[in-house]
């Protein structure tokens, strides 16, 4: 079942994991309106974020020797998506 934004305000936070291999990329991607994700390591430390105006949103980790992150995803200026899927690249 994909996840969803919805109703206006909502946030996800998703624990990503490549069950013991690092993680070389997260995003979301078949989403509509305009969804953005924030990536942090597991104890917290901002990653990175995407903030583009395309139907795909990722960040690149390759190098950061993550196992394991949490991604936030969110609509810009309280925008919703009936569905997303999650994107994950070990």
């Amino acid at each position: 079942m994909p996840d969803a934004i919805t109703p206006v305000g909502d946030v996800d936070y998703l624990l990503l994991t490549c069950q013991g291999l690092p993680i070389k990329k997260v995003g979301i991607n078949n989403f509509n309106n305009d969804m953005n994700i924030q990536v942090y390591d597991l104890g917290g430390v901002f990653l990175g974020l995407s903030q583009l105006v395309t139907s795909t949103e990722t960040v690149d980790l390759t190098g950061r020797n993550q196992y394991g992150v949490l991604m936030k995803v969110y609509g810009f200026n309280n925008a919703t998506s009936a569905a997303y899927g999650v994107l994950i690249v070990c």
